[in-house]
């Protein structure tokens, strides 16, 4: 008998996500207390925000995705690809672009700021979907190689001007596993990795701080009140959760924790719920990771293939860099943990990817 498709969401992958979310909402409500009250004398208003611009809009805009036909999406990637590229430029326009920590990556819109990265890598990954479905054959011959590194190597010079090493990791991370789930040959993967291991090399070798961050990785010790501050009091918030954790809202090292409601926002999360809850959030996301290359290697058209590979690859390696950072196994990086960390542009983004692998998996072939 003929295959029939799957004209349910994943619900394993539904309910992984559902309880992301709702860890997110509790992680938050806890890491901005403080932050919140210092600023606002209100420890709530960190949390209403998120909720309100995140979670609400970010719903909204994750529900859409996912009734919108991803064929029509496919037919709209280039244009798509573009106005996140054009985004991406207004921020080098004077009163457009907003500098912080010396790096110019988000927009003023006035009433609220935007991050055109986040937007960067869904639509990279839609784009890039529909070029792959299209060039299938060149891919599986080796002749698309060149085309594919303009491509990568473009997006690569428009990230580091900002200067976004993490998010240009990331996507080079995607663009790999899509390129390789189309059938690119184990040598140009090869190459692939060669170039991104030099390119690392090269830009962590001109940036003093990106060398201090690597020597606190390796030395965590390493000036503890100055460059080794961040990764010390992380080390003590995760450390200090045992087995059980303090419990919800009972932390104390959130007060002492640069970046607690974004970056760091694990290491809360880990004092106050300890190993059990760690662990449990690392389980979600390698459900994701299981889940969604299922979606990928299952489903019934090229484009829905890659574009599964592509997101599941973005949330489950910015999981594990974030993660990495906050258990000492890789540098800090200032890469977010997806629906979890503070900032509605990178919920809404995430959200709306979370949306359109839904709508993927109902294209998945029963077995």
């Amino acid at each position: 008998m003929p295959k029939r498709k799957n004209k349910q969401p994943d619900k394993v992958l539904l309910f992984t996500f559902g309880a992301i979310v709702i860890i997110g909402i509790i992680a938050l409500l806890s890491a901005s207390a403080g932050e919140s009250n210092r600023n606002f004398k209100n420890i709530y208003e960190y949390f209403v925000h998120q909720f309100t611009y995140g979670f609400i809009i970010g719903g909204i805009m994750c529900f859409v995705m996912y009734k919108f036909p991803y064929k029509k999406l496919e037919k709209l990637a280039l244009p798509i690809f573009l106005l996140s590229v054009f985004a991406m430029m207004l921020i080098f326009v004077p009163g457009l672009g907003l500098e912080i920590g010396g790096a110019k990556r988000w927009l003023n819109l006035g009433f609220a700021t935007f991050q055109p990265s986040e937007l960067i890598k869904l639509a990279f990954i839609i784009y890039f979907s529909a070029w792959l479905a299209s060039h299938i054959k060149e891919v599986r011959s080796a002749k698309s190689f060149i085309p594919f590194i303009v491509l990568l190597g473009s997006m690569g010079l428009l990230l580091m001007l900002q200067p976004d090493l993490s998010t240009l990791g990331i996507v080079v991370a995607i663009a790999g596993a899509m390129y390789f789930t189309a059938g690119a040959k184990i040598k140009e993967m090869v190459a692939i990795g060669g170039i991104g291991v030099a390119a690392l090399y090269l830009f962590v070798k001109i940036s003093p701080y990106r060398v201090n961050r690597v020597k606190t990785l390796l030395d965590p010790r390493t000036d503890p009140f100055g460059i080794g501050y961040q990764i010390n009091q992380i080390l003590i918030a995760v450390g200090s959760g045992q087995i059980w954790g303090a419990g919800p809202f009972q932390g104390t090292q959130k007060n002492f924790l640069p970046l607690a409601m974004n970056d760091s926002i694990f290491a809360v999360w880990a004092e106050e719920t300890g190993f059990i809850g760690a662990a449990i959030v690392i389980l979600l996301f390698t459900i994701i990771a299981w889940r969604g290359m299922r979606i990928a290697s299952s489903a019934n058209t090229d484009f829905a293939k890659f574009a599964a590979a592509g997101i599941t690859t973005w949330l489950f390696v910015q999981a594990v860099i974030n993660i990495g950072a906050m258990i000492g196994i890789v540098p800090l990086t200032g890469v977010t943990l997806p629906l979890i960390s503070y900032g509605s542009s990178s919920l809404i983004i995430t959200l709306m990817a979370v949306g359109l692998l839904l709508q993927l998996s109902k294209e998945v072939n029963k077995s």
